[in-house]
């Protein structure tokens, strides 16, 4: 027997490729939520110096100095459906893949201040997307129909702060930082955080290293929202976040080669539903993404570099992409 839902004591259940969305096992009918006010792109360029893709350096912009970036990537099946066998307790078949195709873009403008200060505006957004729609006879007489997002989507527009504690030109980097998200999004197609009181942000602590032919980044950070969205057995709530990076200039100034790795913690809120006249608490296990992407930035004129890169999830998790291909261009 297969079916879309969970187990009794309504543990989230892990996905085995992007997410799984499962509903609650019990004898009496399951009424699921179906919060879209969340995004599950996990593909954000970093704005500021052009370092590295999506992971922020330690570095500022310069004195005075400003940058203005655009990137394009596409992703697949970064949102499915899974069946559920209920005898064994595992998911099995992709049902839907509710996020089949999609088609997003980064825009964003930086300013540098005292060559330890930056200060950025960011804006996400879903250009196209499309995917499989989700029937099931359960729970019934009406059973679960679900249609995928389509169309335009905004993002949340973010400003984006950052301090420099140590560093130099040469040598170790230490800073912080901090965006703040502004739920101004679609809400109701996977865009952004529930309007006017979703807010978000993101502290980080970024360290690196800086060398005239190579480069290291790392990032911890924790992204809290005010609004916990449940999406069947899917919680997207406060999160642990994390990235490295690493790249080399083959040739200076000309080409320049990245490596990255990032993702989230699982979620660390549970939610409460109920089942007829039962209570079962849901905590997400699914959203634990892993995702590693390649680059090469070349350097058109002075200052203009365009960049073009691949990537996959490697660890399954709410936005894990089955593969992402991007394409952008920085004046830093």
């Amino acid at each position: 027997m297969t079916s879309i839902r969970l187990r009794p004591r309504g543990a989230a259940l892990a996905s085995l490729t992007a997410a799984a969305l499962l509903a609650l096992l019990h004898p009496r009918p399951a009424h699921a939520q179906q919060d879209r006010s969340f995004s599950p792109q996990i593909f954000h360029v970093a704005p500021g110096p052009d370092e590295f893709v999506t992971v922020e350096s330690a570095v500022p912009l310069r004195h005075k100095a400003y940058g203005l970036g655009l990137t394009l990537d596409y992703a697949r099946n970064e949102f499915s459906i899974f069946n559920y066998d209920a005898i064994k307790g595992q998911t099995t078949s992709v049902r839907a893949n509710l996020l089949a195709n999609v088609l997003s873009s980064d825009v964003w403008a930086a300013f540098g201040l005292w060559n330890r200060f930056q200060i950025a505006i960011s804006w996400p957004m879903t250009l196209y997307q499309n995917g499989q729609s989700f029937d099931d006879a359960n729970p019934p007489p009406g059973g679960t129909h679900l249609s995928p997002p389509s169309a335009l989507a905004l993002g949340d527009p973010r400003l984006h702060l950052k301090g420099r504690i140590y560093g130099k030109e040469v040598g170790p980097q230490i800073a912080i930082s901090y965006w703040q998200g502004f739920p101004f999004g679609s809400d109701k197609r996977f865009g952004g955080e529930k309007n006017f009181s979703g807010f978000s942000g993101e502290p980080r602590l970024l360290l690196g290293w800086e060398n005239p032919m190579w480069r290291v980044g790392l990032f911890v950070g924790f992204l809290w929202r005010s609004h916990v969205s449940q999406f069947f057995s899917t919680i997207v709530g406060q999160q642990l976040t994390y990235g490295g990076a690493f790249a080399v200039g083959p040739l200076k100034k000309r080409l320049t080669l990245v490596a990255e790795v990032y993702g989230h913690s699982n979620s660390i809120d549970s939610l409460t539903v109920v089942n007829g006249g039962a209570k079962n608490s849901i905590t997400d296990i699914n959203d634990n993404p892993l995702e590693i992407d390649l680059a090469a930035k070349v350097m058109v004129v002075y200052g203009l570099t365009l960049q073009a890169g691949v990537g996959t999830g490697i660890v399954a998790g709410l936005g894990a992409p089955e593969p992402r291909v991007f394409l952008g261009a920085t004046w830093a």
